[in-house]
């Protein structure tokens, strides 16, 4: 499955976007890691035929850990 994914802003950090493809589907509570980065998905919307594009779902996610952490400790 192809994902474009969404992060939340996170103490100064602008909110983000990033696309992964993956063999699994994503569900709620799921980590994703990307570069060094985690992220815990909030939602995963599933994009029908007409809206899709180039994606199968659009994945909205938060922060959890990675090399900015030591900005937030």
């Amino acid at each position: 499955m192809r994902y474009e994914v969404h992060v939340a802003a996170h103490g100064e950090a602008e909110a983000s976007r990033f696309e992964l493809e993956l063999d699994e589907p994503l569900s709620g509570g799921d980590l994703i890691r990307q570069l060094s980065m985690v992220y815990r998905v909030k939602r995963v919307q599933q994009l029908g035929p007409s809206e899709s594009g180039e994606f199968d779902a659009v994945v909205e996610a938060v922060w959890v850990a990675g090399p900015a952490q030591a900005e937030y400790g």
